[in-house]
């Protein structure tokens, strides 16, 4: 008894403690000698059992390492702070619009649960506010479920810095310390997690406390997660990616707002499963005699040792009965085993003719069903090359007319703008590649977001002598200039009607 209370003082001071690596239950000593237990590492890569070890008495004992899947656990809500790097300087044209674009899709697209929050924190380079923080704006007050909320704070806000004025050195990495105290005040029973926008840094940690960072959010497994913007003068700014892979987050690098979104969505939804981390079945064989007692073994990760107990069952006749039961109903049933198998003799010798004919048919039909099956695959697979070879020519194709379109705009410097209204607010969009698509739906190139036009409702091609519109079957047609048009040439200042949606055509 004073064993089972030892053991279970252990497991309890470990949960406690919060190691990033944890015993999961209790030993299962119901095979006996075989005995398993099942260890979980917060490291969501999944490690080979060259990286354990387990000893007993001074002594190397082998092992099974099994992988468990990530499957049995509960889904928990998330609590997630956005670090949005305050930056309005030519070296980073673009990267503030990156992260205002980035930030409202998610927020208004993304599918998230009903509790999870979120929080946007703008820091600068330079310390930030008066009191030496280097973050200087919340976008709320504090961590909210309520997206639409802090989506329109997203689009309102306007930058306050220009990247070098009374810049001293850089306080990423300050931003970074300040992050992980503003969730570690949130329940830890949520997956807490912290996604920083930046283009990067070229100073190590300046501004922050060596590696609290690291530190810090591996003891409160709060990862570091990664959006960097590339810029051109800056290819050695990669301290940062140390700590996102340190604390087990995951990077995201593209000056695509599309293509992050989509990578941060898909990194959203795995966030549950790399916090739980990974389980492992470690199965071996005791060389204690069934004696009740509790027995230290030593189980080892990457060098760092954990010493653990395990309980050997006690010995009784039902148990020793229950574990060579095959041997007593064996040794009882002798006699009928030997009149069975008799039977069994004279049975298998007059129907011995009989199996064989049947199995030789069904050899037959075996075979000619295995023929068969080979003629459908290679008739299968050369349809399949042809129909690949085929795509690919085509994909070839379009892809070299696309270049040439493109070359033709870039050597003609024919960019044409679309402007049309939103509320009071005026839009103007350039269009910058030779197919623009314009709809309702969230992949479309100019994206407007009204009832009236349809997802997908037209596409302006260029033809390389000029911009062709064409309807691609929506619901309310195209309006060319008062008229309705299935497929037509724009000129400069043609009124295209989409629905309610005017936009104007400058060329």
């Amino acid at each position: 008894m004073m064993n089972r209370i030892f053991l279970i003082i252990i497991l309890l001071c470990m949960s406690v403690y919060g190691q990033t690596q944890s015993l999961r239950g209790e030993f299962d000593v119901s095979a006996y000698p075989e005995i398993s237990f099942v260890w979980n590492e917060y490291n969501p890569d999944i490690k080979d059992s060259a990286q354990f070890l387990l000893s007993g008495d001074g002594e190397k004992i082998p092992f099974l390492l099994q992988h468990l899947p990530y499957s049995d656990t509960a889904e928990k809500s998330k609590t997630v702070l956005f670090l949005w790097e305050d930056l309005d300087h030519q070296f980073h044209k673009g990267q503030t619009e990156f992260t205002r674009q980035l930030l409202y899709r998610f927020l208004q697209q993304s599918s998230v649960g009903k509790d999870d929050k979120f929080n946007i924190a703008v820091f600068d380079r330079k310390g930030g506010n008066d009191l030496g923080s280097s973050i200087h704006t919340l976008l709320s007050e504090k961590f909210t479920s309520d997206r639409k909320t802090l989506a329109q704070a997203v689009r309102d806000f306007s930058s306050k810095y220009d990247f070098f004025s009374r810049q001293v050195n850089s306080e990423l990495y300050m931003a970074i310390e300040e992050g992980i105290e503003l969730l570690k005040k949130e329940p830890a029973d949520r997956v807490r997690i912290l996604v920083v926008i930046t283009a990067g840094s070229n100073q190590d940690k300046h501004g922050g406390q060596g590696d609290f960072a690291d530190v810090k959010a591996i003891e409160l497994k709060i990862p570091v997660y990664l959006v960097k913007y590339p810029i051109a003068h800056c290819e050695h700014c990669t301290n940062i990616d140390g700590i996102c892979a340190r604390t087990f987050g995951q990077k995201i690098e593209t000056a695509d707002t599309t293509v992050a979104g989509k990578l941060l969505s898909e990194c959203f939804n795995k966030m549950n499963e790399r916090h739980y981390g990974q389980d492992y079945r470690v199965s071996f064989r005791s060389k204690y005699p069934r004696d009740g007692k509790s027995h230290l073994i030593t189980w080892s990760v990457n060098g760092k040792e954990y010493s653990l107990n395990y309980v050997a069952p006690p010995f009784s006749l039902t148990i020793w009965v229950k574990e060579h039961k095959t041997t007593v109903i064996f040794a009882g049933l002798g006699c009928l085993l030997l009149l069975a198998a008799a039977i069994f003799l004279i049975c298998r010798a007059a129907g011995k003719r009989k199996i064989k004919r049947k199995r030789e048919l069904e050899t037959l039909m075996q075979k000619q069903q295995a023929e068969q099956q080979a003629a459908d695959n290679k008739i299968q697979a050369l349809e399949e090359d042809i129909r690949q070879t085929k795509q690919e020519h085509e994909a070839l194709a379009a892809k070299e007319r696309e270049t040439e379109l493109l070359r033709i705009m870039q050597a003609k410097n024919l960019y044409p703008r679309l402007q049309y209204t939103i509320g009071d607010d005026v839009k103007s969009f350039n269009i910058s590649q030779p197919v623009t698509t314009v709809g309702r739906g969230a992949d479309n190139n100019l994206i407007l977001s009204n009832e009236s036009v349809s997802r997908h409702h037209v596409k302006i091609t260029f033809t390389g002598a000029g911009f062709e519109i064409q309807d691609l079957g929506s619901t309310n047609k195209v309006i060319v200039n008062g008229r309705f048009v299935q497929q037509t040439m724009l000129n400069s200042g043609d009124i295209i009607g989409l629905g309610e949606m005017v936009l104007y055509f400058y060329n």
